[in-house]
C-alpha cells in the first residue's frame, strides 16, 4: 500500500527515499509504515493557524499562517511540513520514536562521593524533528486580542 499525498501523508515514499539518500541515510524499515507513523505524530501537534476547511483529512493546509515573515496561502502545505514528516519517519527508522513512552531523564545522580546534577533541558533527544517543526507549531500560551 502506498501513501496517498493529501489524504494520509504530506510526503511520498519516493520523496522520503530521495531525502534520506541525499543525506547518506539508508532506510531499513517499510517506508509506507514509517510515513504513516510519522503522520500519527504530526497530526497530534498544535500547529499555528487553523485548518483551511473543517472537513479536510489532515491538519494542512491551514489559514492564518505566517512562516519566516511570509503569509502562506490557505491552499498550500509548506515544504517545512513535508520535511518535518520525513525527519520524524527517519527518526523512527533509527529507533528514536518521538511518541514512545520513555523513562524520565536523570537530573541528579550520586555515586559514592561524586554527585552530578544536570541542567534542565540541557539537551534534546530530537533536535532534527524540533528544528523541522520550528515555526509550524504553537508554543506557549496563545493570546487572542479582541
Amino acid at each position: 500500500m502506498a501513501v496517498v499525498v493529501g489524504t494520509d501523508s504530506y510526503a511520498t515514499e519516493a520523496e522520503l527515499l530521495a531525502y534520506a539518500t541525499a543525506r547518506g541515510i539508508t532506510i531499513s524499515g517499510d517506508q509506507t509504515q514509517l510515513l504513516i507513523r510519522a503522520m500519527d505524530f504530526l497530526e497530534n501537534q498544535r500547529f499555528i493557524g487553523y485548518k483551511a476547511a473543517s472537513d479536510q483529512a489532515l491538519q494542512w493546509p491551514r489559514t492564518g499562517v505566517m512562516i519566516d515573515g511570509w503569509d502562506i496561502d490557505s491552499t498550500v502545505t509548506p515544504n517545512k511540513v513535508k520535511v518535518a514528516q520525513m525527519e520524524v519517519a527517519l527518526s523512527m527508522d533509527a529507533d528514536s520514536d518521538p511518541m514512545a513512552v520513555t523513562d524520565p531523564d536523570v537530573k541528579s545522580q550520586t555515586v559514592g562521593t561524586i554527585s552530578i546534577t544536570y541542567q534542565d533541558k540541557s539537551s534534546t533527544k530530537r533536535p532534527k524533528i524540533d528544528t523541522a517543526l520550528s515555526g509550524l507549531i504553537e508554543s506557549g500560551i496563545k493570546v487572542v486580542i479582541l
